[in-house]
């Protein structure tokens, strides 16, 4: 159901740092979003840690991914910090109101602006898997607090996305499953000769941000709002 990244975790922040995102940007777009009276967030989707590394001067941080090859890179930047990293599943959180923000950059829900409107992507490629994640992450946080979810471009299928060092190219292909709203993503390392030398695969599902927001309502948060290029889920 998941990608757990083993296969490219090693070239993870080569691709984020290559131009895939201006991690900087981000991070000061997400402190506005929280705002400053915020002291503990709950990041979904830590990955290897690059916005938490961010954001870890101004918030009390625990990271939570399912990915032991990127928690193991993440452990690694953030040691002697104050970011508590974790290994769970967003299905089986059992926070209880600990939290002023929770944020998913990148993470298991992606808004898309696709060339048929505004839909969410999903490595949770069942709607009842999406419904306790979105349970869970809303009873993590107090009342009154956000879940920030931001937007991104479409891929172009077979599209070849970016150089990154040492000559080695970051290239991907999106496969649809028989017509249906589910697909694969296969992301692939090549070397200058053009040999695969790491690879992975994406299984997610695309619902309409009309599906995700009732889904969010009857996972307990009160309200639903675009704020610029972000999704702002209100408990």
């Amino acid at each position: 159901m998941f990608n757990n990244y083993r296969g490219i975790a090693d070239y993870y922040d080569q691709i984020v740092n290559s131009g895939y995102y201006n991690m900087p940007s981000v991070a000061r777009e997400y402190k506005n979003l929280i705002g400053s009276d915020a002291k503990k967030i709950l990041e979904i989707g830590v990955g290897t840690g690059e916005l938490s590394g961010l954001l870890k001067d101004s918030y009390q941080i625990t990271g939570i991914d399912f990915s032991d090859a990127l928690l193991n890179i993440a452990r690694e930047k953030l040691k002697n910090t104050n970011v508590e990293l974790l290994k769970k599943d967003v299905r089986e959180l059992k926070f209880n109101n600990i939290f002023d923000a929770a944020v998913g950059h990148a993470s298991i829900f992606i808004v898309i602006e696709s060339k048929e409107g505004i839909v969410v992507e999903s490595f949770l490629t069942n709607i009842s898997d999406i419904k306790i994640s979105l349970e869970n992450i809303c009873k993590s946080i107090k009342c009154g607090a956000k879940f920030i979810i931001d937007f991104h471009p479409e891929h172009t299928p077979g599209k070849r996305f970016m150089q990154l060092p040492h000559n080695n190219k970051y290239e991907f292909e999106i496969k649809q499953i028989g017509g249906t709203r589910e697909f694969y993503k296969i992301h692939w390392i090549k070397n200058p000769s053009g040999k695969i030398i790491a690879e992975s695969k994406d299984h997610k599902i695309r619902i309409s941000l009309e599906e995700f927001n009732n889904l969010s309502l009857q996972s307990g948060f009160s309200k639903v709002e675009i704020i610029g290029k972000y999704l702002v889920l209100i408990k």
